[in-house]
């Protein structure tokens, strides 16, 4: 469950504001005041009318379970997520049955990746957790890092170190890997949100940003890991489902407001805001950023649609769509440029340029 909080509810609405209100500083907002919040529920998929590209079922382990999430390794190595198990490989590999099967507990969370390596956040059972880093080129042998807190989500930084958090915690650990699966942890970062999926951002010449959201009370937060110290927090639409940073380098993270239906997007240097929204189906879920045609993927579970939105008019446009298989629930992008998503009825995968082709090339950047 999540922890409520005051949060500073950011409004971009300049044409409203007076100039009395330009010369003072903000004010809180008083949430007893606005409707209660729960965590917003991604709509079910009719059955799927001819999705492109190809799908297919995982052989295997894999095949008991329904698809919930992904992640894109080292180029073209995927992590796909299926009940307690995780399956890794490239897509010819899930696809013949020739991937490395790797048990989790039911309690870990959502999966996330930097460069070469995997990263999935589970309770230990007794009180603490475990952080399994998943080498693409050797999943079958994770490095363990033990933590003193059950964390559900965590994220690689560019130094090595890693942040994670647990749904339902108002705290974020700053470890420091060591031998053996020994850590040390460098500061615990009271936040007071739920840490439901924690992300480290990439920006040029500076430390990653972390961000965090807490989809209870639909809150998007910053959180200065490098002090020590929470971030300013906001309010993210009216049910925030999933975010996925854009460019390497430029700091921009998407967000899906699955039941407001909209795409958020945001900045995180020097603090995270708000910068633009947009329309995005009636229940858009997963995103991924697609570097070479600079456009980001959205899924709309509700109608089996990936769109794709540029935000390079200062406003996301819808420039492309395909249809695609039914609950999606991970999208990913290989190094080829194929676009990947994991669903109920399988993995489902769109080659570089029937993607591309979808795409209206004079709207994007």
């Amino acid at each position: 469950m999540s922890t409520p909080r005051p949060v500073l509810i950011a409004v971009l609405a300049a044409a409203a504001v007076t100039a009395t209100a330009c010369n003072s500083a903000p004010s809180p907002v008083d949430e007893s005041a606005l409707p209660q919040l729960t965590e917003a529920k991604i709509a079910d998929s009719p059955p799927a009318d001819n999705p492109d590209g190809r799908t297919f079922r995982v052989p295997g382990a894999l095949a008991e379970s329904e698809l919930t999430d992904l992640a894109v390794a080292d180029g073209d190595v995927l992590a796909v997520r299926a009940g307690e198990h995780l399956g890794i490989g490239t897509a010819e590999q899930l696809a013949t049955g020739d991937y490395t099967d790797v048990d989790v507990a039911a309690g870990c969370g959502p999966l996330s990746v930097r460069d070469t390596r995997f990263v999935l956040a589970c309770p230990d059972g007794d009180g603490g957790g475990v952080i399994r880093l998943y080498d693409a080129a050797s999943p079958g042998s994770p490095e363990d890092i033990r933590v003193p807190v059950p964390v559900t989500t965590a994220a690689l930084t560019g130094d090595g170190r890693i942040l994670a958090g647990a749904s339902g915690a108002g705290e974020v650990l700053v470890v420091s890997p060591g031998e053996s699966g020994v850590s040390r942890t460098d500061a615990t970062i009271d936040i007071k949100d739920s840490v439901d999926q924690l992300i480290a951002v990439p920006v040029s010449d500076e430390s990653d940003r972390a961000v965090v959201i807490d989809r209870g009370n639909t809150v998007i937060s910053g959180v200065d890991w490098t002090n020590s110290k929470p971030g300013a927090a906001l309010r993210a639409g009216l049910g925030v489902g999933r975010m996925s940073a854009g460019e390497p380098g430029t700091g921009v993270v998407f967000a899906s407001d699955t039941r407001g239906g909209q795409l958020l997007v945001y900045t995180v240097s020097p603090v995270i805001m708000l910068h633009q929204m947009a329309t995005a189906g009636a229940s858009p879920w997963a995103l991924t950023w697609d570097s070479p045609d600079q456009v980001v993927w959205v899924s709309d579970t509700a109608n089996n649609e990936i769109t794709a939105y540029s935000v390079a008019e200062g406003v996301p446009v819808a420039v492309g769509s395909l249809r695609s298989t039914a609950d999606v629930r991970g999208l990913g992008m290989t190094a080829s440029g194929d676009l990947i998503a994991v669903g109920s009825d399988g993995i489902q995968v769109v080659d570089s340029a029937a993607r591309h082709d979808a795409l209206d090339v004079s709207g994007t950047a």
